[in-house]
């Protein structure tokens, strides 16, 4: 049986999942390192576009997670001053998987023209400036859950 408080419990699963997108991250950054080495063949393409749509699973999850109603009302009772900048944070993730997925069907149509390889630095740069927005997304919301965290535990002296 945990004694940790639901907030606590929560912050811990969104680690966890944050991890794993780091991870998808990183892997989708190398594939388009190695985009730029080598002119990218269909099978090369085909695994950068994987990746990305990995990505889109994967971040779909992670939003449905954050915005599951089991963790709304922790927010309420446990920091309520918090629960119009989480609904704000909430707002984001639609804007954020748009965006994902505008990108992953540039590159699909790219793919099933053969020009995948030739639009490279273009997804990429797409990609650099999509990670910027989640990045900046990720910051404003890991701030938000230590704040309710300090506030459900205390701070301490």
């Amino acid at each position: 049986m945990s004694t940790a408080s639901p907030m606590a419990q929560a912050a811990d699963g969104f680690r966890r999942e944050h991890r794993a997108l780091d991870q998808l991250l990183s892997r989708i950054r190398d594939e388009f390192q190695l985009g730029r080495a080598v002119k990218l063949d269909d099978l090369e393409s085909s695994r950068l576009l994987d990746e990305l749509m990995a990505l889109r699973d994967h971040l779909g999850m992670l939003f449905a997670l954050e915005e599951s109603p089991d963790l709304a009302p922790d927010f309420e009772v446990m920091a309520p001053s918090l629960t119009r900048p989480l609904k704000a944070l909430q707002a984001e993730h639609v804007s954020l998987f748009q965006e994902l997925c505008q990108m992953i069907d540039y590159s699909e149509k790219a793919y099933s023209q053969h020009t995948l390889g030739d639009l490279l630095d273009r997804i990429e740069r797409r990609f650099v400036g999509f990670q910027a927005h989640l990045q900046a997304h990720e910051v404003r919301e890991n701030r938000l859950i230590m704040q309710a965290f300090n506030d459900d535990i205390g701070t301490g002296d």
